[in-house]
Parts: structure tokens; C-alpha cells; sequence
């Protein structure tokens, strides 16, 4: 059975980008950062007109876009008990209100500078935050490049709940694409020697249920299998992953049967793996996810801090999807 990149064929979402004029740098770099996945309008791009923000373009703006992003900056300053800080301007709190009740707070994201202390109205607890580091270089879309990753994964978890589309599949290849995009020089995906692989936790067994490459590989599914035990727990990223409830990221020398506890064929030109746990809404292992590489140039990409972020969300939001398809 060959495994290849998924096409997709179908709307692309649009989602808009709500800030302050002093937002506006946040608002750009996050642009930058979605613009490939999906078609992104800030707020000053015409979405209100002359720039003139009313009730009726906003409620426009909720009839046309399927995600909103609106971004807190510190613009104005609010005291209460004597203790004066840092507070959002009221129309973007409007927004953020106003897209509440339009699109739902899933499809509702809220970007804040971590260290600006600002004073964040209580009403939008429990709404999906996207925190960056400030910048002193200017370059915010470095800064944003986690803030991007995270919105891009829900979003695309959202979309494969709400489509035909291969779920799993799609939302691995993103994850993948995001990390070619770690290195200053993106690697080609395609020919980067990098696969993916889901196992899934069987009492004491994690078997593969998925897997995606970009080129034909040996079929695994259900025949590659690791049992749970000390020694595998040592020497195997997926199982260790799941042992330990965090990223792995090792460099490995190929695998074999002859270890207690593997069952199936291993890539021979294996030499690095990056696994993470999958876990369930009360931090229960449901399984993990793993990107593995087969060429030097694959297992630099998933060196990179960005591949240890990305793989981490990534199995955050595959439980969901893979708990709806039953697999």
C-alpha cells in the first residue's frame, strides 16, 4: 500500500484579524504566518470600509468569516483598588464579544503579549489564549510563530471534525509543514525522508492504527506494535513517550525484533524519532503520535525546538479527532 500527501478540495477557511491601530504589527505577523493555510484579512483591509468600524460591518464580518482573531494590546490603562494597569481598548473587547456570540468561542481567539500584565476581562475565561514573547528586534513573526502554530492546529482539528476529509492524515501533514517551516531554509516535506506514525494504547500495547509518508512504504497498520515494558520504555521513543507523558526526541540506531517487545518491520535507515503522548481530557494516554526520519537531513527538522512545539499540540488535538472517527 502506498501513503502519500493528502489533496484536499474544498473552501479554504477565512478568518479575520480584529486589533488596535498599536496591534496592528501582531495583526500583520499573524497574517503572514496563516496566509498559506488559509484566505486571512486583517481589520484595515477593507473588511470595514474606510476603516470605519460599525455594527453593521461587524455584524457583516460575522456572516462572512469562520474564525475570528483579536488581539489584546496594552493601549489604554484601567486602576481599581488603587492598583492602576494595563487594559485592551473597548472596541477590540467589544469584538471579542461580539464574535462570541457569532462565530462561538472555539472558532474565538484572543493573541496577547505574555509579559504586558494586561488586565483581561473575567468574562473570557475559558477562551482558546495564544501567548508570544515580546520582540526588541522587531521581528514579530518569529515571536508569533507558536501563537500561529497553536490557532493553525485547532483550527484545522475543527475543519476535520466538520468534513469529509481524513482527519488524521491532514492534521499530521500540516503539523509536518509547520516544522519544515523551523529551519531558515525549509526543507521539501516530500523528500525530506520523514513519515508519521499513531499508536494506539491496547492495555499494554501501543499498536499502529495510522501512519502517513510522503513516499510508498511498508503497510504497518495493526502489524507494528510495541509492548510496554522496562526495556522498551528505555530504548523506544513512542513507548517512552507515553511512559513519561512529554516529548521524545532521540537519535536512534535502526530497530529490531530482536528487542523484547517489538513486533514488525522497522525502517533499516532509521536514525531519529520524535514521539509525544496523546492524551485524553483527564491526562489519560490514549496513545502517541511520532515523526521518525530516515535521511540527515529529515532528523534536522526534528531537532528544532519549533518540531518539539508542533508535535506537542499536535497530540493535544489529535485525541479529539481520532476519538470522533472511532478509530
Amino acid at each position: 500500500m502506498e501513503t502519500t500527501n493528502l489533496q484536499m478540495n474544498k473552501r479554504r477557511p477565512k478568518v479575520f484579524i480584529g486589533s488596535s491601530s498599536k496591534g496592528l504589527p501582531v495583526a500583520s505577523a499573524i497574517q503572514e504566518g496563516l496566509y498559506d493555510y488559509y484566505e486571512v484579512d486583517v481589520w484595515n483591509q477593507g473588511v470595514f470600509g474606510l476603516m470605519q468600524v460599525n455594527i453593521d460591518a461587524l455584524i457583516e464580518a460575522g456572516n462572512d468569516f469562520d474564525y475570528a482573531i483579536l488581539i489584546l494590546t496594552p493601549d489604554d490603562e484601567v486602576t481599581s483598588n488603587s492598583a492602576t494597569t494595563p487594559s485592551p481598548r473597548d472596541n477590540v473587547i467589544f469584538e471579542i464579544g461580539f464574535f462570541l456570540g457569532a462565530l462561538g468561542k472555539e472558532k474565538t481567539f484572543i493573541v496577547h503579549d505574555r509579559t504586558a500584565n494586561i488586565k483581561i476581562p473575567t468574562d473570557l475565561a475559558g477562551l482558546s489564549f495564544a501567548k508570544f514573547a515580546p520582540v526588541n528586534n522587531g521581528n514579530y513573526t518569529a515571536a508569533l510563530g507558536p501563537a500561529c502554530n497553536k490557532i493553525k492546529l485547532k483550527i484545522d482539528e475543527i475543519e476535520n471534525r466538520q468534513g469529509p476529509i481524513d482527519g488524521v492524515h491532514l492534521l499530521v501533514q500540516s503539523a509536518l509543514q509547520l516544522v519544515s517551516k523551523a529551519l531558515t531554509a525549509p526543507v521539501d516535506i516530500n523528500v525530506s525522508k520523514l513519515r508519521a506514525f499513531i499508536f494506539k494504547k491496547e492495555d499494554s500495547i501501543l499498536v499502529c492504527t495510522h501512519f502517513w509518508a510522503p513516499y510508498p512504504v511498508i503497510e504497518v497498520v495493526g502489524d507494528l506494535k510495541f509492548d510496554i515494558n522496562p526495556l522498551t520504555v528505555e530504548q523506544v521513543a513512542v513507548v517512552k513517550a507515553a511512559n513519561k507523558k512529554r516529548v521524545i526526541g532521540v537519535p536512534v540506531s535502526p530497530l529490531s525484533t530482536e528487542i523484547d517487545g517489538v513486533e514488525g518491520d522497522v525502517d533499516e535507515g532509521l536514525c531519529f524519532v520524535l514521539a509525544a503522548p496523546i492524551l485524553g481530557p483527564r491526562g489519560e494516554v490514549w496513545g502517541t503520535v511520532d515523526f521518525d526520519a530516515s535521511s540527515e537531513e529529515g532528523a534536522n527538522l526534528l531537532r528544532q525546538p519549533m518540531a518539539q512545539n508542533v508535535i506537542f499540540e499536535l497530540g493535544k488535538h489529535l485525541y479529539m479527532t481520532l476519538v470522533n472517527q472511532k478509530s
